[in-house]
């Protein structure tokens, strides 16, 4: 027997679930279902989303019985995945998108049957989220877009934030992924077009020189050109050397050795005496406090810190 889709949709109110994020979304909706006695022996049928961000809202139903059974425990990293796809989007970026959702509301009114009651099911939405979320991720990004612009035009003088930059950056590689021009992109998000062209130049220039790196052999030298990027891309990332080294496809390691020698060429090397020295110990011992914390109390490198205590117990051993 073939289970009929109005049979299976609620006859009162349907469960919902609301917040300002997808996962505080869900995790209302799940509480909201395991709270209902007479739920707990359903599954999921057709989960319609209302996702707003800034002012452009969208609505998709999903019905992939795997991504709803993991939605059911809290699980939204299937879900993200299939917007990601659907929006064109890097999953990263995708990612940071729907972080800027400023209303989601999630309801749930049709179920499938229970497990094992022979029934067939087959759902049928009404709201497709790959011919929903293109154009949603295009309006997404233009709302974006014009939050960077209104943050950076309250002060001139001020530099964007970490989160400007990320967002800046989201928007004018995704804009040129989905065959927009600098002027498109500067129309749709009233972005200065300088602004989207020197972004997506040192987007281009960060992705030839990972290329670059990849290809690099062992104990050759790095480039002018390529140390440059590193140090640019560290200051867009506010010396995250993680995140730097995630953007341009090398290892971390290898970005915390160019940032020590670019600081060691910036700043003379300090020297510090034996006092200052004992009174570090001193402190890391009596108050069990880590070397770094000392050492940011004294004004002593963390590096610098953590050489003296290892030496220090290296000594109390022999």
């Amino acid at each position: 027997m073939r289970g009929n889709l109005q049979s299976y949709r609620f006859k009162g109110i349907p469960a919902e679930g609301t917040g300002r994020t997808l996962d505080e979304a869900i995790s209302d909706l799940s509480n909201f279902w395991m709270s209902r006695p007479t739920l707990l022996s359903h599954n999921w049928g057709v989960l319609t989303l209302q996702i707003t961000v800034g002012s452009t809202p969208v609505t998709i139903e999903v019905a992939d019985p795997d991504i709803l059974d993991a939605l059911e425990v809290g699980d939204t990293s299937s879900l993200v995945q299939m917007l990601a796809r659907d929006m064109q989007l890097d999953l990263q970026d995708a990612e940071m998108l729907l972080s800027e959702t400023t209303d989601v509301v999630a309801t749930v009114d049709r179920i499938r049957p229970p497990v094992g009651s022979g029934m067939a099911w087959t759902p049928d939405p009404g709201l497709s989220a790959p011919n929903v979320m293109p154009t949603a991720g295009m309006e997404w990004l233009s709302d974006v877009g014009q939050q960077v612009d209104l943050e950076v035009r309250r002060d001139r003088g001020r530099p964007r934030t970490q989160r400007g930059r990320d967002l800046l950056r989201l928007v004018v590689g995704t804009g040129h992924e989905q065959g927009l021009s600098d002027a498109s992109i500067s129309r749709r998000t009233n972005l200065p077009v300088s602004t989207v062209r020197d972004t997506w130049e040192r987007i281009m220039r960060e992705q030839r020189v990972s290329k670059e790196f990849k290809g690099r052999k062992k104990g050759q030298r790095y480039t002018a050109e390529q140390k440059q990027v590193v140090k640019a891309t560290l200051e867009d990332t506010d010396g995250n050397a993680a995140e730097t080294a995630r953007r341009l496809g090398i290892a971390p390691r290898t970005v915390r050795d160019m940032r020590r020698s670019m600081e060691a060429k910036r700043s003379p090397r300090r020297s510090y005496t034996q006092a200052e020295k004992r009174e570090l110990l001193d402190i890391v011992r009596q108050e069990q406090i880590s070397p770094t914390e000392a050492g940011r109390r004294l004004g002593v490198s963390g590096r610098t810190a953590r050489g003296w205590v290892r030496k220090a117990k290296l000594d109390s051993l022999k």
